[in-house]
């Protein structure tokens, strides 16, 4: 939403939370971030906007991290890597098809849900 504010520009991330118990954001990291430290930035961007703009630090997000086939395992690498210090309950690609064995290998390697490192609470 940073990239295109212009695209919602107010968007309900607060009232939603109050309705919903997850969010599950689709932070395509493969379109932006070709670098480990570029996907982990991005990532932890996303978790640390939607915790900060809900009021929630502890909303349980599963984050999506783009195009399988278009994510690289350093990038991919980086992704998971602040999935796990933002400590998110889950992760996923776009699509189920199009993961390949590596990447599953390294999304099944991933520890999820510990308490989110200071670098990803504001």
């Amino acid at each position: 939403m940073r990239r295109h504010p212009h695209f919602w520009p107010h968007f309900p991330f607060a009232p939603l939370a109050k309705t919903f118990d997850a969010f599950v954001p689709m932070a395509y990291f493969s379109y932006y971030a070709k670098t480990p430290a570029a996907a982990y930035t991005y990532a932890r961007e996303v978790v640390v906007a939607i915790r900060h703009q809900s009021g929630k630090r502890a909303l349980p997000i599963h984050i999506i991290g783009g195009i399988a086939n278009r994510a690289g395992i350093g990038a991919l690498d980086g992704f998971l890597r602040a999935a796990r210090d933002c400590g998110v309950a889950g992760i996923s690609l776009y699509a189920f098809l199009e993961t390949s064995p590596t990447q599953w290998s390294h999304l099944q390697g991933t520890t999820l849900g510990a308490t989110p490192a200071p670098s990803c609470t504001r």
